[in-house]
């Protein structure tokens, strides 16, 4: 690496360091940081003295570097608040990844307890004052003036929080769940069934949307009896499968909607053939299902970098107009692991 990187990349590593610090924060030695940042002492006074040339840091004689001030630019702390880390896993990796790539510090805050738990975790996200907050909260509902008072950037995942000001990054919810309804359609399903309980509301209320709007597009019209979204309309609903009216595809609210579909159509003794199911988010779970089910892979990983890029380029350029975005999905059949399946 040239000496200039060198340099460079060091500047950066030292405002990571600095960020965090209150002003006034007296520096270690210039011994302590050139040993713990791996250079010499030349190079180090060189990227304290464009600090210095910045303002971000002041050289007393006698007494050493201080901090002087630390402003939001300056602030390299980029936090994601996750309600469900196993679900987004790849989405978090690849998030961090690539912040550090952009020399910025990344913070994964887990928000689960209670209501007020959850409240008292999100006051402290927004009291540490990062830099940015990517913010996925789940079903989490609170007052939408909760969080008005502040300037701090904002990455809304999936949708809309509390009614915060903000970007908002997502991928085809509702639009891969009318998918879904046209796939079965153009393979000569006309009979098709909507099933699901126990889902983010959110969610459900997004695909459910999306399959009524992918019947809308078919020019199919949905049968009442055919919706059940409730565990207290399960009877009524199976009953469907034992007439002349049962139908020749389900469409899940997600997969584990699905694997509950199998396990009370075995509860119940009624065969599966001729019937085609579709779940929602490409779960592992599928593999132990009896049969192949339809289902949306989302674009978790690109979700993380996306994210990470969305966030970086509205604390760098806060005048931009607002950023609704959304990620496509991919419509893929599982395959069926006969060794595994216990449904």
């Amino acid at each position: 690496m040239s000496r200039k990187n060198v340099y460079l990349s060091l500047t950066d590593k030292i405002e990571q360091y600095i960020s965090q610090m209150a002003p006034g924060t007296k520096l270690p030695s210039e011994q302590i940081l050139s040993d713990y940042f791996k250079v010499s002492k030349p190079t180090l006074r060189k990227a304290l003295k464009a600090l210095s040339d910045n303002g971000y840091i002041s050289v007393q004689n006698g007494i050493g570097n201080t901090v002087n001030i630390t402003p939001l630019s300056m602030k390299k702390e980029l936090v994601f608040v996750c309600s469900d880390l196993h679900f987004f896993g790849d989405t978090l990796k690849n998030f961090s990844t690539k912040v550090a790539k952009s020399n910025y510090i990344s913070s994964i805050i887990p928000i689960s307890g209670s209501p007020d738990m959850q409240k008292r975790i999100l006051h402290s996200v927004f009291e540490r004052k990062p830099a940015g907050i990517v913010l996925y909260t789940g079903s989490l509902e609170l007052p939408e003036d909760l969080f008005t008072d502040h300037e701090i950037p904002v990455l809304h995942l999936i949708r809309r929080h509390f009614g915060l000001p903000g970007d908002v990054l997502s991928f085809r919810n509702e639009e891969s769940a009318a998918d879904i309804v046209s796939r079965f359609y153009a393979e000569g399903y006309r009979k098709i069934a909507i099933f699901g309980s126990r889902v983010n509301p959110h969610a459900m209320r997004e695909r459910l949307h999306g399959f009524l709007e992918g019947f809308r597009k078919v020019r199919l019209r949905p049968r009442q009896e055919l919706i059940c979204t409730d565990p207290a309309g399960y009877n009524e609903f199976f009953m469907n499968f034992q007439t002349a009216r049962r139908p020749q595809a389900v469409c899940c609210l997600n997969d584990y909607c699905a694997g509950e579909f199998f396990i009370e159509m075995k509860k119940r003794g009624i065969p599966l053939d001729g019937i085609q199911v579709s779940g929602f988010d490409c779960s592992p779970v599928t593999m132990f299902f009896p049969a192949s089910i339809l289902t949306v892979k989302l674009p978790l990983e690109e979700l993380g970098n996306k994210a990470a890029e969305l966030l970086i380029r509205r604390i760098e350029n806060p005048k931009l107009a607002e950023i609704h975005e959304k990620l496509s999905s991919e419509l893929i059949y599982t395959r069926v692991n006969e060794s595994l399946s216990i449904i």
